[in-house]
């Protein structure tokens, strides 16, 4: 079982890389034989341009999370290369024992896939990332089925089962209602966002709801019914306002 976690608009990343560092690979025992399974999280971080400090992050990670310490990446026969954090480019000595190490994992890839959680960071405008990842000529349950049966010609000992999850910390503005339409695009079995700069997001909703309400709640009441009409189970939750006044989370479960 793979657990995509798309983090969009991301920045340094760290809410991504938490779901990571939080859900280390697991497996039952390969006693169990074909009755047998494993999940990993690969976290793909996606923002306009990568920060200093998310180096800094993913290496305090990675000394307290070694599963997050090999980088899969790419497509078809790249699969399975490693991608070794930009702060270690100048230590081969670092370089080589993960190597050796990734090598050790490989040689055993077709008894465990998830030998590793992997977090990748993507320098994409937000605009680039979906229209990449959405098939806009196509049904996308077709794309979706197409990219599972990749992962299954790859895996052919394993029966994959590939669930994504997309999430957004402050994406500004309209991006936040962005990333929403991507989660429904790609049918995420779960997205939450919390929004901010609600400049322009209450478009369509009536004055006298805005004017009862103000602005930012009569956006996220709209993106709850868009949701909501979308098949998904809607709720809001907040987080302790010292960490940030704009904590208004808006939770969506696939129903």
């Amino acid at each position: 079982h793979i657990v995509r976690v798309h983090d969009l608009c991301c920045g340094h990343g760290l809410t991504g890389m938490l779901f990571a560092a939080c859900h280390p690979p697991s497996s039952l025992s390969p006693s169990m034989s074909s009755s047998s399974s494993s999940s990993s999280v690969q976290t793909l971080l996606v923002d306009s341009s990568k920060p200093m400090s998310h180096d800094i992050l993913l290496q305090h990670l990675m000394e307290v999370c070694p599963w997050i310490k090999l980088h899969l990446h790419g497509k078809g026969e790249d699969n399975d290369k490693v991608q070794y954090p930009d702060h270690d480019h100048d230590d081969k000595e670092q370089k080589l024992k993960l190597k050796l190490k990734h090598d050790r994992h490989e040689s055993n890839s077709n008894n465990n896939l998830s030998s590793t959680s992997s977090i990748e960071y993507i320098p994409s405008s937000l605009q680039d990332y979906t229209h990449t990842n959405i098939n806009h000529d196509n049904d996308n349950d077709d794309m979706i089925k197409q990219q599972q049966l990749l992962l299954q010609q790859q895996y052919p000992n394993h029966n994959i089962i590939v669930s994504n999850i997309v999430i957004a910390t402050h994406a500004c503005g309209t991006l936040t209602d962005d990333v929403l339409e991507y989660a429904l695009n790609i049918k995420a079995c779960a997205v939450a966002v919390m929004p901010c700069c609600y400049t322009g997001t209450d478009k369509g909703v009536p004055y006298g709801i805005k004017r009862a309400l103000g602005v930012s709640w009569s956006a996220d009441i709209q993106r709850s019914f868009r949701l909501e009409n979308c098949g998904y189970h809607v709720d809001f939750c907040t987080i302790p306002c010292e960490i940030t006044p704009m904590n208004r989370i808006l939770v969506g479960e696939l129903r």
